[in-house]
């Protein structure tokens, strides 16, 4: 997982959990999958919905924005 990773939120530090990563402020969680012969990296993050207690599907994200 990339270290400089900076939430929506703008929040900076995270709690690990392997495969991705979640924000202890907002509980999105972030992922970075390599994908194809290059091995790009692709960021993935989903969102956690205060009103329903449960996530969104994961989409991807965009973390230079």
């Amino acid at each position: 997982m990339d270290k400089s990773i900076k939430c929506e939120c703008g929040n900076e530090q995270f709690w690990f959990f392997g495969q991705f990563v979640r924000c202890p402020k907002c509980f999105s969680e972030i992922k970075q999958v390599k994908t194809g012969r290059k091995k790009v990296i692709e960021n993935w993050i989903r969102r956690f919905n205060n009103e329903e207690h449960k996530y969104s599907n994961w989409e991807h994200f965009d973390i230079s924005a």
